[in-house]
């Protein structure tokens, strides 16, 4: 079985990539990057992890890191498709360790809490019903070749904007009833991350014990309030490190840490790699 990386496909860049081709029978391959595939012409047989499925004009799937899939094409014209190809850093800076698509829909960019989704995006095949996801691909396409200036910027909209489109597709929204505390509990951490003893700041105003809230968070979350805190407080000093000249010292202290050893030693343990070292690896990547 093949395993494909960017370089194998000849595509220059480490973090995104387009192919307009056609498809015929592949050999059963995966990947180390996230993918996004139209179907804009043909039909054919595709397998994705044993489960097979009939592609037709109009189809799309994502198919996520090291899921194993092929194509077999009956028709001897085979099919065309749109391929787009990225790693989550494309869309968000902050997101450098990310490599699945679930850890993508979670983060600060997309924001979408996995769990209220009715199933798993990457193991099924979306319709575009009314040609908006067709018409979004193509301007990809047509920015992702022509390169003018801030096409990045606007590859990186385009594509938050087909996966955001996609999930609202399978979005359970009688989730956003079961969970509307911690979601607010969830708003309120994202806009005040900074602050120190910010659990007992909330309880207190909303009236809930810490123990009640604690509870619930990591039922609903999946995680401790000062893990999801701690996550908040690191992607931004991520962007922060990206977008900005700051020292680590001021960023340290924007985040909520005022003693940057200790900012730094949490920073590495979450990025595998100190501030400065991400500062230096994002602005080669640009």
């Amino acid at each position: 079985m093949s395993h494909y990386t960017f370089e194998a496909l000849g595509i220059n860049s480490t973090l995104f990539g387009m192919k307009y081709l056609q498809q015929m029978n592949s050999k059963l391959h995966s990947h180390s990057f996230l993918e996004i595939a139209y179907v804009v012409n043909g039909s054919c047989e595709h397998f994705l992890n044993g489960q097979r499925t009939e592609l037709k004009k109009g189809d799309y799937f994502i198919i996520d890191y090291n899921c194993v899939h092929q194509y077999f094409c009956t028709d001897p014209n085979g099919i065309e498709l749109l391929n787009c190809m990225f790693q989550p850093v494309f869309i968000d800076p902050a997101i450098s360790e990310c490599n699945s698509f679930k850890n993508l829909i979670s983060s600060y960019s997309i924001n979408i809490n996995y769990k209220a989704l009715t199933f798993d995006p990457s193991h099924y095949v979306f319709f575009d019903e009314d040609g908006q996801i067709y018409s979004i691909f193509m301007q990809m396409y047509d920015e992702y070749t022509k390169q003018n200036i801030g096409y990045t910027k606007i590859l990186q909209s385009h594509l938050s904007n087909i996966i955001i489109l996609t999930l609202r597709k399978i979005y359970d929204k009688s989730f956003d009833e079961k969970f509307s505390l911690t979601d607010n509990i969830i708003q309120i951490i994202k806009k005040r991350h900074n602050e120190n003893n910010l659990l007992k700041k909330i309880c207190d105003d909303i009236h809930y014990s810490m123990s009640y809230i604690s509870r619930k968070f990591a039922h609903d979350t999946g995680m401790t309030f000062k893990e999801y805190q701690t996550n908040m407080r690191i992607d931004n000093a991520c962007r922060l490190l990206t977008t900005s000249d700051k020292k680590t010292s001021e960023i340290a202290e924007l985040v909520g840490y005022n003693d940057v050893a200790f900012f730094t030693s949490v920073f590495k343990k979450k990025t595998g790699v100190t501030p400065t070292e991400f500062r230096r690896i994002a602005k080669n990547n640009t």
